[in-house]
C-alpha cells in the first residue's frame, strides 16, 4: 500500500499535512479539513476492507459517531474515494494533540502511581459511556496503543480511540502487524464472545502495565506464523499464576492488587461485568491508600 503524499486532497476536502504511522488496520494522517481544521484519517488496508466489508464498517461508524464524551475520540464521517488504481476506504475522527500511552509507557515504566490511576479512571469512564447505552457498545480492542493522552496546562487527560475497528480485523485472516494486540484480548475473544466485561479484562491488562511496566503474562510471537498460533500462545502462557502488581511495585495497596487481579479473572462469574463495576472499585479505594506508604 503507497503513503499518500503531503497536500493530496481528497474528496475536495481533507488535505493530507502529513503521515502519523501505520498499524494493523492501515496508515494514519494528519489532516486538513476544509472547513474544520486538523482532524486525524485513518486510510484501510485495501486487502484487509472491500465495499461489502465497509458496508459494515458505515453502519458502525454511525453508531461511533453518536459516542460523545471527553475520554472518547470522536468518528466524524466513513467514505471511500478513488486513489487513479483502486476504491479505497477511510474513516475521519478527531485530532488529539499529545501522544499513545504505549509511547509512554515505553519511555517512562512504571508510570507514577497517580498518573497510572487518573488514566486508568479516565478510560473507564469513556468506556462507561459506551457500556451504558441501551444496546451496550464494545470497544474489542482496548490495549496501550489506543489509548491517546492530550497533555494540558498541566494535566493529562486520557482518551479511548478505534472503537469498533477490531470487527474490521476479523474479516480476514492474521497479520503480524496486528499480533500484539491479541495479549490484551480475554480469553472468551479467543472463541468469538466479546462482552463489556472483555474490555474489562483488556482494560486490566493495561492497568497492569502501568504500574509494573511488565505483562501479567509474557508471550513471543516471533515463531507466530498464523491466528492459531497466536491463540494458542496466548491461552497457553495463560496457564501461569500470575504475580500481583505490588510484587512489582511496593507502592501498590493490597486493596488495589485485589481490584487488579479482579480485573484479570479468566473466569467470567468472578471479573467485573462492565467497565462501571471496575471504575467504581476504583473509586472506593480510600483516598491516597492506593499507594502504601
Amino acid at each position: 500500500m503507497s503513503s499518500l503524499s503531503k497536500g493530496f486532497v481528497i474528496n475536495d476536502t481533507y488535505t493530507i499535512k502529513t503521515r502519523v504511522g501505520a498499524g494493523a488496520f492501515g496508515e494514519v494522517y494528519r489532516v486538513e479539513h476544509k472547513h474544520l481544521g486538523n482532524q486525524v484519517l485513518k486510510l484501510l488496508k485495501a486487502e484487509i476492507v472491500n465495499e461489502q466489508i465497509f458496508a459494515g464498517v458505515i453502519s458502525e461508524a454511525r453508531i461511533l459517531a453518536g459516542l460523545s464524551h471527553p475520554n472518547v475520540v470522536r468518528v466524524f464521517e466513513a467514505n471511500s474515494f478513488n486513489d487513479g488504481e483502486q476504491e479505497r476506504y477511510y474513516l475521519t475522527m478527531e485530532f488529539i494533540s499529545g501522544e499513545s500511552l504505549s509511547s509512554l509507557v515505553e519511555r517512562k515504566s512504571p508510570l507514577d502511581l497517580d498518573l497510572a490511576m487518573e488514566i486508568q479512571k479516565d478510560c473507564l469512564a469513556g468506556l462507561s459511556y459506551a457500556h451504558d447505552r441501551n444496546s451496550p457498545i464494545v470497544h474489542r480492542d482496548i490495549n496501550d496503543d489506543n489509548i491517546i493522552l492530550s497533555y494540558s496546562k498541566g494535566s493529562t487527560k486520557a482518551l479511548l480511540a478505534d472503537f469498533g475497528l477490531a470487527a474490521i480485523s476479523d474479516e480476514v485472516s492474521w497479520s503480524n502487524t496486528s499480533a500484539g494486540r491479541y495479549g490484551f484480548m480475554a480469553p472468551e475473544c479467543f472463541f468469538g464472545s466479546y462482552l463489556p466485561s472483555s474490555d474489562v479484562f483488556s482494560s486490566g491488562m493495561v492497568l497492569y502495565r502501568m504500574l509494573t511496566g511488565v505483562y501479567p503474562w509474557q508471550c513471543s510471537y516471533s515463531t507466530c506464523h498464523s491466528y492459531a498460533d497466536v491463540s494458542s500462545q496466548v491461552l497457553s502462557s495463560r496457564k501461569n499464576q500470575v504475580s500481583k502488581p505490588s510484587a512489582y511495585n511496593a507502592n501498590v495497596s493490597e486493596q488495589l492488587d485485589e481490584i487488579v487481579m479482579l480485573s484479570l479473572e479468566k473466569d467470567l462469574s468472578k471479573r467485573f461485568r462492565n467497565a462501571g463495576e471496575f471504575l467504581e472499585a476504583l473509586k472506593q479505594l480510600p483516598s491516597r491508600t492506593h499507594q502504601n506508604d
